[in-house]
């Protein structure tokens, strides 16, 4: 890589095993674009960037990425930071006005293939996105003018906290993580790291280059940078270390294996299912 090269990656803490040891290590000729899924797929859909961490829905959409292919962003079970809270009873929603996440594709359309697959559908549910409301964060479970919505990354880790202290309204509770895999038996794959066919193509030594730093910095995150990945975890979240231990080794799944991808197949085929891909 002889000109600059920006990678993007995301901006939340399940990414800091691989983030830190990278800014550690970072090849001088590499820059990072830090920013929310959202805000990357976008980047990557107006040419920005040609490389780095992406959502899993954007990827499926886009086809002109090629996996880095050690390692995404998972979950065999609960993931803790991909949530959809309702004020409904789920099987209730019909006319429910549910905000979706403003940092998410994948979470988005997961939440509506998960309800229209258990329930039959998800017509007459109002899904709203970032252009219909004014807030430049994700909705709050306590929002008045919404009926449920999806959260994820950091915002969700700390709406959970909030959510189970709080005695004021009973709140309908799904880690989407979880939804699928009880329905599904195969991890959700919720993130990706990929680079754009075309770069591939001109710079074949370099993403292998890449493919294998990604995994080193990945390994050197949860071991010897372990220590400082919970640290800055923690004052990002102000959650103790002991459940951030939990997050990090029992319910985020970093490994890419073909189980992986068979999660990722299914979701594109059901994705296509309910027209949530062309």
């Amino acid at each position: 890589m002889n000109r600059p090269v920006v990678f993007g990656q995301i901006d939340f803490v399940n990414c800091l095993p691989i983030t830190l040891p990278f800014l550690k290590n970072m090849p001088g000729n590499l820059k990072l674009a830090m920013d929310t899924p959202g805000e990357l797929n976008r980047a990557y859909q107006r040419g920005e960037l040609d490389l780095g961490a992406m959502s899993a829905h954007f990827y499926l959409e886009d086809g002109g990425f090629k996996l880095f292919d050690q390692l995404c962003i998972a979950s065999r079970g609960a993931v803790g930071s991909v949530l959809f809270f309702s004020k409904r009873p789920l099987p209730e929603l019909k006319g429910a006005r549910i905000a979706l996440s403003k940092s998410s594709a994948t979470s988005n359309n997961l939440v509506k293939v998960l309800l229209a697959e258990e329930f039959g559908g998800a017509d007459g549910i109002d899904f709203l996105s970032s252009i219909d409301f004014v807030s430049d964060i994700d909705a709050w479970p306590t929002d008045e003018a919404f009926d449920g919505c999806v959260i994820i990354g950091d915002r969700a880790l700390q709406a959970d906290q909030e959510v189970a202290s709080s005695e004021a309204q009973q709140f309908e509770r799904r880690d989407l993580g979880q939804w699928w895999f009880e329905r599904y038996k195969l991890p959700m794959v919720f993130g990706v790291w990929a680079a754009r066919k075309s770069w591939v193509e001109a710079n074949p030594q370099d993403f292998a280059t890449l493919n294998q730093f990604l995994h080193d910095s990945l390994v050197q995150g949860l071991s010897s940078d372990y220590s400082a990945v919970l640290a800055e975890a923690g004052q990002r979240t102000q959650m103790p270390r002991e459940e951030l231990n939990s997050y990090f080794t029992k319910e985020l799944d970093y490994s890419f294996s073909p189980a992986h991808a068979e999660g990722l197949e299914l979701f594109r085929q059901l994705c296509l299912k309910y027209l949530l891909l062309y």
